[in-house]
C-alpha cells in the first residue's frame, strides 16, 4: 500500500465531476494517484488529520486553514 502524501479538501475532491474541471487539479490528481486521501470531514478535522500525519493539505480555500500554524498547504487550481 502506498504511503499517503496528500489530504484533499472537498473542493478538490469534487473537481473531476465539475462541468469544466480545472486542468491543474486534474493533472495533480492523475500524477499522485494512490498517495491521495479523499475524506469528507469538516475543515477542523481535515486540518487535524493532515497535521497529525505530516500530510500536505490540498485546498482551493487556503484562507480557511491559515489559523493552523505549521500546516503545509497547496492550491492545485490554475486560478486561485
Amino acid at each position: 500500500m502506498a504511503r499517503l502524501s496528500y489530504l484533499l479538501d472537498t473542493n478538490v475532491v469534487s473537481e473531476p465531476v465539475a462541468k469544466k474541471p480545472d486542468p491543474g487539479v486534474m493533472r495533480k490528481l492523475e500524477a499522485h494517484g494512490s498517495t491521495v486521501a479523499l475524506p469528507a470531514y469538516t475543515d477542523l478535522q481535515i486540518a487535524a488529520i493532515a497535521a497529525t500525519n505530516g500530510l500536505v493539505l490540498v485546498t482551493r480555500n487556503l484562507d480557511d486553514f491559515r489559523a493552523f500554524e505549521g500546516l503545509a498547504m497547496e492550491n492545485w487550481f490554475s486560478t486561485p
